[in-house]
């Protein structure tokens, strides 16, 4: 059994602004990223019309094609690309960043077949959603810790619209700022204990905060359906749809059918009023794969 790709997708959140997600596929795995621009001021390793987290998405992908050639468990895969790519930054790099939040990091999820096991594997908040031969979805999700980080930010940025520190004419990043004290305390928790897995060359990827999850006969599923959580927003943040309509509407209709009712949600709620954010819109990621004989 290998894996073929049927189709993707990847938008920019911005125009002004490089895509900070990637996707990869081998013959028997499948990966995507979503890379997250540290929270320093300054730009450490990129080149001009880049941004840091673009460079690591970008290094990233080239790293993991390398390391896929012959199944690794996910600890030890994203420990030794990890080692890489820090080399390579290290290399590169103007400077050392001052701060572990100053430092570009990224969430990533993986597919891979080993003999007849399917393994789903991750760091951070992208998501996968598998297909079995009956219809039914397994999903393998974002971290828990990672997803109360970022619903207390949210929280908090509700409570400042609501008192009226954050105006309701304030464009989101705009807003953004005002919680940078906030932001930059959850990106410190990135591979520490009680904290979530990152791919951040900050810190190196303890084994227990790789998310992993194991089926025992990869023959069961016809599909995966990987996404960045720009992309999952569409079910996670705005309900658009269940997991199961993603999936059925990105194998009958396409991913870019999908694609264009998240940025119809999103622009009709530029603000996030009605669904708080802190981008009007984010880099989002689709990979549609089938397992084939």
């Amino acid at each position: 059994m290998h894996l073929h790709l049927e189709s993707s997708l990847s938008l920019p959140g911005r125009s002004d602004k490089p895509n900070e997600d990637a996707f990869g596929l081998a013959r028997r795995a499948a990966w995507i990223i979503d890379g997250a621009t540290g929270q320093g001021a300054d730009v450490y390793v990129a080149g001009p019309g880049e941004t840091d987290a673009f460079w690591l998405a970008q290094k990233m992908r080239e790293v993991f094609a390398r390391f896929s050639w012959t199944f690794l468990s996910g600890p030890e895969f994203y420990a030794q690309a990890r080692d890489v790519v820090l080399s390579e930054f290290n290399t590169q790099a103007r400077k050392t960043p001052e701060a572990d939040y100053a430092w570009p990091s990224a969430a990533v999820s993986r597919i891979a077949l080993d003999g007849n096991r399917l393994i789903c594997d991750s760091l951070g908040d992208c998501t996968i959603l598998l297909r079995r031969k009956d219809g039914r979805i397994e999903r393998h999700g974002g971290d828990p810790v990672l997803v109360a980080c970022d619903a207390q930010a949210l929280s908090e940025l509700v409570r400042l619209h609501q008192t009226g520190e954050i105006p309701p004419d304030m464009e989101p990043l705009a807003a953004r700022s005002k919680l940078l004290p906030f932001i930059r305390a959850n990106r410190n928790r990135a591979n520490t204990v009680g904290g979530y897995g990152s791919f951040t060359l900050s810190k190196s990827i303890a084994a227990g905060l790789v998310r992993t999850t194991v089926f025992s006969a990869a023959a069961e599923f016809t599909h995966a359906l990987l996404m960045t959580d720009g992309f999952y927003a569409l079910v996670e943040d705005y309900h658009s749809v269940t997991d199961e309509k993603l999936v059925s509407d990105a194998m009958e209709k396409g991913i870019d059918v999908l694609a264009q009712r998240l940025r119809e949600v999103e622009n009709a709620d530029p603000r996030g009023l009605i669904y708080p954010r802190f981008k009007k819109s984010d880099d989002a990621t689709a990979a549609l794969v089938r397992f084939s004989l």
